[in-house]
């Protein structure tokens, strides 16, 4: 079982800095205790997809 959301907290952390975001920006919105997991960026889209697509 995760404890305190700790993993999540990680993921969202680890996806702010790589993506150059505010933490806030970033939140694990399903799957909190999965290893499939939904997660919401905040921010402009275009922005956003070309960040990820550096990621990959």
């Amino acid at each position: 079982m995760a404890e305190n959301n700790k993993a999540n907290r990680a993921l969202e952390a680890f996806l702010a800095k790589r993506l150059k975001l505010a933490k806030s920006r970033v939140r694990v919105i399903s799957g909190a205790n999965s290893r499939t997991k939904t997660v919401r960026l905040e921010g402009d889209p275009q922005e956003l997809a070309a960040k990820l697509d550096g990621l990959a």
